[in-house]
């Protein structure tokens, strides 16, 4: 179990009437969500500094080692004559226990890609790339971005619950790199008052909104009634594929 689990059920039996005023109450009913399996859609919009990045995603997840993020991505930003130039592609991540695989396609031309990665090594990587955020799953996401922030308002009505906060300053430092258009400064997180998953969230700057993301759709998965077929990828014909290059292992010390 997890601790954070720990922590919300004792709280919730310390003291339910204020733990349900709380932010950390609210982030800790949120850690419950985190390992079920979901069907779920995601809409979100990213600034870029300048640039535009709007995705409309398609969640299904079984469990950490095995689920698929279908995604029209539509990118919009200035071209070297300054004109906006707008360009979709369609992404597709599958997770089959072992791989991740990755697929890239051109929707006007149909030209595509597809590349894997293997599962142990993804937090390995994220972290090489300068990712603040390893989770898959949106709710194992919305926790990592708020434990960037410290919450000052919780809002509450008859089906959701807002919570408000600023981004730390250490938070601030480490997601420049991430934030391309602009230092985060507060994040409004709503969520929905039965379940506790979030109902959408926004990342903002000192002038603009730099995330602004929505999930709808919500489907809780009964896990033994998943189709475990549906996480197996086929290369399709045409489509240029490009294997990891094997890890090369060190040579051993010589002996003294």
């Amino acid at each position: 179990m997890r601790s954070s689990h720990i922590i919300a059920a004792v709280v919730g039996v310390v003291a339910p009437s204020l733990a349900q005023e709380s932010p950390e109450a609210w982030i800790s009913r949120l850690n419950t969500v985190v390992d079920k399996p979901i069907e779920v859609h995601q809409e979100m919009m990213r600034d870029a500094n300048g640039a535009k990045f709007t995705t409309k995603s398609d969640f299904v997840i079984a469990d950490d080692k095995h689920f698929k993020v279908s995604t029209e991505q539509i990118n919009e930003g200035p071209g070297d004559d300054g004109v906006i130039v707008k360009s979709t592609v369609l992404l597709e991540n599958l997770a089959d226990g072992e791989w991740l695989w990755m697929k890239f396609t051109d929707p006007l031309s149909g030209q595509g890609q597809v590349r894997r990665v293997a599962l142990k090594e993804l937090g390995a990587k994220a972290s090489a790339a300068g990712s603040n955020f390893t989770e898959i799953h949106p709710a194992g996401f919305i926790i990592q971005l708020s434990e960037m922030v410290d919450f000052e308002e919780v809002e509450k009505d008859e089906t959701t619950v807002t919570l408000k906060g600023k981004f730390t300053e250490e938070a601030k430092t480490k997601m420049i790199g991430g934030f391309r258009g602009g230092i985060p400064r507060d994040l409004t997180l709503v969520l929905d008052l039965k379940t506790a998953f979030p109902i959408s969230f926004k990342v903002d700057s000192y002038h603009k909104v730099l995330i602004d993301g929505k999930f709808s759709k919500l489907k809780f998965l009964d896990v033994k009634k998943i189709d475990m077929k549906q996480f197996k990828f086929d290369i399709p014909k045409g489509v240029s594929f490009r294997d990891p290059a094997p890890q090369k292992k060190k040579p051993a010390p010589p002996k003294k």
